[in-house]
């Protein structure tokens, strides 16, 4: 387990990365000076929060026995040849819900008081949408500032939209298992965004690292992919060094940290750096626009500060080869497009290139390039007021339009001709913008005469008018 003797100058080098805070999980919470070492250094501490699946010897168990009963009973244990585990306890199917979310704020209490600032709710989709209206009420009330992150991985899509409007923070995403070929990931962040926003990490939190069987190519892919594709980026400690060994709280010794800087097989940090600053200045939020097809080599994602590209601050590119052996083409021009033309120029987040339209862009095999943009801002035009004011009374001196007036020849271009004794009779359209009431009238005048008589014209139907 990491300790506070063991972690001085790692927090500090955390902190120079661009976090602010440090997720420390696993059902032990660790000591308090480690969590005091870490907000010293501007890392404020998220422990886990587990009620459905804890020890039998837990503090929360030691708390309210009465409440918890074992997840596989120990007469059914004693069938099963593998010997499941019978300590691993859960609350009773009639367990009081009020008396557990009493017993639940008592001991998050504690934790805070030790240090904590946040809790990742371990198996939130176990418990009743109910139980955590409550309790993060209660919790809310006690921390206005606390942070709640919801672990919905691997819920069916009813579970999850049940914790919408529930209060997490955020949520943990599934971008770390996506092949960026399925459709079922970007389906799922669109479905759950108004659950929460997603924190998303480039490999497993638990189980293989991805170092295991990849390369330094894949990782910084993984990394990009999960920065540009989440709201929050939570990164396995040692995954910038290539680090194998599997993260798990009971078996991590207090100099592991040190031995995965000491045999880094590459070290990602500058590029941790440039994302996380990059993160925080565009404050990614909005949806993920897929800009390539599915056929497409290369993968191309555009994500937005906010709701659409009108209202967004801020946008970033993503252009990603998923093959392993092959360069792929990505285009600059349907990214403008998607973009709706309201940014600047995307420029490279860890490089110096830039998009340009008509140019396609080449990515090397698991090749992964970032691109930002902030809103284009256009200065408006000096008004001059008598100019304007002008242009305003022509327009209005245009608001009357008069139409198909008969009878006329060749569109006016010849006089129509009537012969003494013949009734001549004139028909227009005669209409005007908005609803003010309007009247016209025949200008007439013979050859010899220098000024024009009026004859009002009467209304017919519609628009028509005749005299």
């Amino acid at each position: 387990m990491f300790t506070a003797e063991t972690m001085v100058g790692e927090l500090e080098r955390i902190r120079s990365l661009g976090f602010d805070r440090l997720h420390l999980q696993g059902p032990v919470p660790p000591s308090p000076a480690l969590l005091s070492a870490a907000s010293a250094v501007g890392l404020a501490p998220v422990l886990d929060l587990d009620v459905a699946r804890v020890a039998a010897q837990s503090p929360l168990v030691r708390l309210a026995p009465e409440l918890f009963v074992p997840v596989i009973a120990e007469a059914a244990a004693a069938l099963d040849p593998r010997r499941p585990d019978t300590t691993l306890m859960q609350p009773a199917a009639g367990a009081d819900e009020g008396r557990l979310v009493e017993v639940v704020v008592a001991h998050a209490k504690t934790l805070m008081n030790g240090g904590a600032t946040g809790f990742v709710a371990r198996s939130a989709l176990l418990l009743p949408a109910s139980f955590w209206a409550a309790l993060i009420g209660r919790l809310r009330t006690e921390a206005p500032g606390l942070l709640l992150v919801g672990d919905t991985l691997g819920g069916a899509p009813e579970a999850v939209h049940a914790l919408a409007g529930l209060g997490f923070d955020y949520r943990l995403g599934s971008v770390a298992w996506w092949d960026c070929r399925a459709p079922w990931f970007l389906a799922q962040e669109g479905e759950f965004a108004a659950v929460a926003p997603a924190i998303g990490f480039p490999e497993p939190l638990a189980g293989p690292r991805l170092a295991s069987g990849g390369t330094e190519e894949l990782a910084r892919q993984r990394l990009r992919l999960a920065a540009l594709t989440s709201s929050g980026l939570m990164v396995p400690a040692g995954f910038e060094y290539g680090a194998v060994a599997p993260l798990d709280p009971g078996e991590t010794r207090a100099g592991d940290l040190a031995h995965w800087r000491s045999h880094a097989a590459y070290d990602l940090s500058a590029e941790l750096t440039a994302l996380n600053a990059a993160l925080a200045d565009l404050g990614l939020r909005g949806p993920i626009v897929p800009v390539s097809g599915p056929s497409d080599d290369a993968v191309v994602l555009l994500r937005l500060s906010g709701g659409t590209a009108e209202r967004s601050a801020g946008a970033a590119v993503l252009m990603l080869n998923p093959n392993d052996h092959v360069a792929a083409g990505a285009a600059a021009g349907p990214v403008l497009r998607a973009a709706d033309g309201r940014f600047g120029d995307f420029t490279e987040v860890t490089g110096e290139g830039t998009l340009v339209p008509g140019e396609t862009v080449t990515l090397p095999p698991l090749a992964a390039r970032v691109f930002q943009a902030e809103r284009l801002v256009r200065a408006a035009p000096p008004v001059e007021v008598k100019a304007a004011e002008a242009a305003l009374k022509r327009l209005a001196a245009d608001r009357v339009a008069i139409e198909a007036v008969v009878p006329e020849l060749d569109g006016g271009r010849f006089p129509v001709k009537r012969v003494v004794g013949d009734v001549f009779e004139v028909e227009a359209d005669v209409f005007c913008d908005g609803h003010d009431k309007i009247a016209a009238a025949l200008m007439i005048r013979h050859q010899d005469e220098k000024a024009f008589t009026e004859v009002p014209l009467d209304f017919v139907v519609n628009d028509r008018w005749a005299a």
